[in-house]
């Protein structure tokens, strides 16, 4: 059944309800006189048995490392992400495991940088997922001058126990300060 709001300078908005036995919640903007606008933005949520669809709304963090990390040179190695610059969700962990473990079921962006000083004649980002690598990066071979490998892939996560950490492997024996690991919920399953 529609509901209609009429307005007295005789324009009207209508909202059709679904024909589902599922709850729907719009959420407008608290303010008076004109509460919507185009630059607002309103947020709908979906009831159901055990869904939530989040449109466009999900976990999300960025991390980086704090200092640089000695590792042993030619061995993967994991990031020591300590360094949150967001966690929507408190999925990452920066303190004890360095991973992301998303509470939200369904396909993350994530983007890895792996950063390393001069004198580096290998080096590759690896995107791993549930202790295993997944995605690698980019391979540089350059001894003069810093440098980055750059990992990016699409994953599907359960929201439950699946989790992604950063590992690298290098020649040098430092992972640098612009080692980053980053995602987003692209979106749900």
């Amino acid at each position: 059944m529609p509901l209609k709001l009429n307005s007295a300078g005789g324009g009207s908005v209508t909202v059709d309800v679904p024909s589902t036995a599922s709850n729907f919640t719009l959420t407008a903007p608290a303010r008076t006189g004109n509460i919507i606008t185009s630059a607002d933005t309103a947020t709908l949520t979906q009831s159901m048995a055990a869904t939530t669809f989040y449109g466009g709304y999900g976990p999300a963090f960025s991390a980086t490392l704090a200092a640089n990390q000695t590792v042993v040179a030619a061995t993967p190695t994991k990031c020591a992400l300590s360094s949150e610059e967001f966690d929507t969700n408190t999925c990452f962990d920066n303190v004890t495991n360095y991973r992301f473990t998303p509470t939200v079921a369904g396909y993350y962006q994530i983007n890895a940088v792996l950063s390393v000083a001069a004198g580096v004649t290998t080096l590759l980002a690896y995107i791993y997922k549930n202790g295993a690598v997944y995605s690698q990066g980019s391979r540089a071979d350059v001894a003069s001058a810093s440098f980055n490998s750059f990992a990016t892939a699409l994953i599907y996560m359960n929201g439950t126990t699946d989790y992604i950490e950063l590992f690298g492997y290098t020649s040098s024996t430092i992972f640098a300060t612009g080692t980053r690991l980053s995602g987003f919920l692209a979106r749900p399953a």
